[in-house]
């Protein structure tokens, strides 16, 4: 048993002769001492199995002999040559023997919770620039990794990164969540210049009237409370205070201006990302980028019922462009120029109650200009804290 499992991981071979040149091929084999694991007589032929090596000896002996014969290899290194012109399936094999190899030792997924305006993919690239993503090692210092992160991101108040086996769970408190729940002492002070329409405070002292004119800064609601001993105590203001406000927008669309015009589009090289490695099998030929946008696509395995793994192939489509100057005629850069102010409005103005808006419109030599003074009521009232 032990002969034929060796036979079959290092190669062996099966050399038959017919029956009249059997006794020759039994004391050849006796002779030699070679090491036959099996011998079978059908069809008027013998044959005897032995290893690869044994059967190059004793196949030299029966060819010095004259003797007519056959020879048939088998075993695991002659069923791998067979396979010899299909480099996937060797490219397979390996990357399955390094997945396993890898499958204790690094992150194989990482699961963020706790973010509503940070998305997924940003709090990622960021542990990445940290130095922690897919593929790293599972003794990775995930306390270093989060105090790094929390110094570079202005979004991000409090991370917390837990190991359970490969998979890394990351709990984030976002840093507009953050301030709600500070209940440090401060004012309401007025965001821009304007006239005092009404007040709706809950919490702090009033400094304010309707009707009065305030500038920008100016205290609303004081977080400042006197007591009738003639103490104080400080408290986080809170309510709003709404203005008339008047806003000015102004938007500039040139007539001339300068234009990608693509030329063509070509497949670019495909690579195999691994974890976070690149496996490229060719070099890139291009020599000049300078006026190219190249697009990658990146297709991950996904098995039913399973989490994406961690690598995939990724395709570059690369597309050449010229930069070219075009010209707007006045009734195009008119359009563009209202559409961008409307749009300017809509953004800085969606928390406003429009009352009025002038619109003024200068059509230059060069470009075309709108200038618009908005009238609206707005909460001008935001938190600034007390230095204690």
């Amino acid at each position: 048993m032990l002969v034929k499992i060796k036979n079959a991981l290092l190669g062996g071979a099966r050399l038959s002769v017919s029956e009249e040149n059997a006794p020759e091929l039994l004391s050849l084999c006796l002779e030699m001492k070679l090491p036959v694991s099996k011998t079978a007589l059908d069809e008027d032929r013998l044959t005897v199995e032995t290893s690869y090596g044994a059967a190059r000896k004793l196949s030299r002996r029966l060819s010095a002999l004259n003797i007519p014969f056959t020879e048939k290899c088998f075993g695991l290194p002659f069923f791998l040559f067979s396979y010899r012109k299909r480099p996937g399936i060797f490219i397979g094999l390996a990357l399955a023997l390094g997945i396993i190899f890898l499958s204790g030792s690094v992150v194989w997924d990482i699961r963020v919770s706790g973010n509503s305006d940070i998305d997924t993919a940003t709090v990622k690239r960021e542990l990445a620039a940290a130095g922690f993503g897919l593929g790293s090692s599972v003794k990775t210092d995930v306390d270093r990794v989060a105090n790094s992160l929390l110094a570079r991101s202005d979004k991000i108040s409090w991370l917390s990164i837990n190991m359970s086996g490969t998979v890394a769970y990351v709990q984030i408190r976002e840093e507009a969540h953050f301030a709600q729940k500070d209940n440090s002492p401060c004012n309401l002070v007025a965001l821009r210049d304007g006239t005092i329409e009404r007040i709706e405070s809950s919490c702090g002292t009033v400094c304010v009237e309707v009707g009065q004119s305030v500038k920008k800064g100016e205290i609303l609601v004081s977080g400042v409370r006197g007591g009738k001993l003639g103490n104080y105590s400080l408290v986080q203001a809170s309510g709003e205070v709404f203005a008339v406000v008047s806003r000015v927008f102004e938007v500039e669309v040139p007539f001339k201006y300068e234009a990608q015009v693509p030329l063509s589009s070509e497949n670019g090289q495909k690579y195999i990302k691994f974890f976070s490695k690149n496996i490229f099998f060719s070099k890139n030929s291009r020599k000049n980028t300078s006026k190219c946008v190249t697009i990658y696509m990146e297709e991950n395995l996904s098995p039913p019922f399973l989490p994406p793994l961690p690598f995939g192939v990724v395709t570059e489509l690369v597309t050449k462009y010229e930069t070219v100057t075009k010209t707007r005629t006045p009734k195009e850069a008119s359009d563009m120029a209202f559409a961008q102010l409307y749009r300017q409005m809509q953004d800085e103005l969606s928390d406003s109650d429009l009352m009025s808006k002038t619109i003024r419109c200068e059509m230059g030599e060069d470009s075309v200009r709108l200038y618009c003074t908005a009238v609206c009521s707005q909460n001008i009232a935001i938190p600034q804290k007390i230095n204690q």
